[in-house]
């Protein structure tokens, strides 16, 4: 009985050594990552929230970088620099990311005080954007199925 459990414990330690790896990989001090896609083994997006300066309330960007080396570097595909002074709860923040591969994407979009939200679409792989209105108040998690359909979660709370 004991041999049999020495045996399954050292074949489960087996698997989590060889499947259970990590590794590091360094992104430059970058803002708030609102969300973070991998189409393929190699091939990733960040949505980035550069934050509010609460002393000022001035909104410093928003930015999406992507990656084809697997995570080692990461070059700037959006870049939205919001140059207002303006109370934080009016200013459109990115709330989560989703590319269906490394040509079509969507950035889903909202505001502090939930009145508006949009998604933010290329099928290009970023070198154009545009704006998808919705009539939701929140737009917090998101997913495609293709160009056309999508599953929204939103919930109307605080």
């Amino acid at each position: 009985m004991i041999k049999q459990y020495l045996i399954g414990l050292a074949l489960l330690l087996c698997e989590l050594t060889s499947f259970g790896q990590w590794e590091e990989v360094y992104v430059e001090d970058i803002g708030n990552i609102e969300g973070l896609c991998f189409v393929n083994d190699s091939v990733g997006f960040i949505a980035i929230d550069g934050g509010v300066n609460n002393d000022t309330d001035f909104y410093l960007f928003q930015e999406v970088k992507k990656t084809d080396d697997y995570g080692i570097t990461w070059n700037t595909i959006y870049y939205n620099e919001l140059q207002c002074i303006c109370p934080a709860d009016s200013i459109e923040l990115f709330n989560d990311i989703y590319f269906l591969n490394s040509e079509i994407g969507f950035i889903s979009t909202g505001r502090y005080n939930g009145n508006h939200c949009d998604i933010i679409a290329t099928f290009n792989g970023g070198e154009t954007w545009e704006r998808i209105p919705t009539e939701l108040q929140t737009l917090d998690k998101f997913a495609f199925l293709d160009e056309e359909y999508g599953i929204v979660y939103s919930a109307n709370g605080p």
